[in-house]
């Protein structure tokens, strides 16, 4: 069956075949591992920070630890994850422990030698939770034979960015890689799909790139479904050349939908990720939505914003975050 989801990869064989060559990145992080180095990986949403973290965990000699932290909203549920990935013994601490997170990560980790202790991949951890942790608990954190991996959309600020002596940001990929992307995916097909995609594969990359993986296979999707492909594309060509074009916030907004989905324009979430106020987001939408870069639907009394089909593929523009 041909595999279009734009789900993240996981540490299976199965989807290790779909991986596009990230290796740099991977040796990077692995090099890192071996020194005992903490690392933080930045890139857009959509860029594949998640398939990059299961590769370096199905890849890894020992057994690693891999927390979802997208969702994760405060320290408590924090520590619940974190103690659910190291184990049953942090389990129990989590259980009947008392004292502050750090007190019971070092109970965790009693008897675990700095130089062998356990390594965490955490996905996408919230900016807040990431500054408490690694910033204002930084000495603390240091003093734990814990090292740690962690992925985020944002630049680290101080005084995070002290913890982690290797940081990489994922970048979009290019259209060589993009078209090998297709290549992989069109292997899961049947014999007429993997001549549609093997076609598309001789155009679409070459009108995207720079772009995500997840903006590929939205933009794969969609004329894959469409009754009239080569319309698709000129859409797609039409939206591509609306988002060179937009301001900063308006990336931000695009961004923002990417990674929360549908929601509504007074979401603290929305309104926390762009960086404005309500007002300002409300016009946003407007404009995005003239554009057909964001899709509206009713809700009761409410409008629901969504991005279009294709997903952000834009890179931001120079100093632009």
């Amino acid at each position: 069956m041909l595999q279009l989801s734009g789900r993240a990869l996981t540490a299976s064989a199965l989807d290790s075949e779909l991986f596009v060559d990230r290796e740099p990145e991977l040796k990077a992080i692995e090099r890192a591992s071996r020194l005992r180095f903490n690392v933080y990986l930045e890139g857009q949403a959509g860029t594949g920070k998640t398939s990059l973290l299961r590769r370096v965990q199905a890849r890894a000699e020992q057994p690693l630890a891999f927390v979802s932290a997208a969702s994760i909203g405060d320290f408590d549920e924090l520590l619940v994850v974190l103690a659910k990935a190291l184990g049953p013994a942090a389990n129990y601490v989590v259980e009947v422990g008392s004292g502050s997170l750090l007190e019971r990560l070092r109970a965790v980790t009693a008897g675990a030698r700095t130089d062998t202790g356990p390594t965490i991949l955490v996905d996408v951890l919230d900016p807040r939770l990431r500054h408490e942790l690694f910033g204002r608990q930084r000495d603390e954190l240091w003093e734990l034979p814990i090292r740690w991996v962690v992925s985020g959309r944002d630049r680290l600020v101080p005084p995070a960015d002290a913890f982690f002596e290797m940081q990489l940001r994922l970048e979009l990929l290019g259209s060589n890689e993009l078209h090998e992307m297709l290549e992989r995916r069109a292997a899961t097909g049947d014999e007429v799909e993997r001549g549609r995609m093997l076609e598309l594969a001789g155009s679409l990359p070459l009108l995207l790139a720079p772009a995500s993986p997840r903006a590929l296979l939205a933009a794969a999707r969609s004329v894959m479904v469409s009754p009239d492909p080569p319309a698709a594309l000129r859409e797609l060509r039409r939206q591509r050349d609306a988002r060179v074009h937009l301001s900063g916030p308006g990336l931000r907004v695009l961004e923002a939908l990417d990674a929360l989905g549908p929601t509504y324009a007074g979401d603290e979430r929305l309104l926390r990720e762009v960086g404005t106020s309500r007002s300002r987001v409300v016009q946003l939408l407007r404009e995005l939505e003239e554009d057909g870069l964001v899709v509206a639907s009713r809700d009761g009394r409410r409008k629901l914003y969504g991005a279009s089909e294709l997903s952000l593929s834009a890179p931001e523009p120079a100093g632009v975050r």
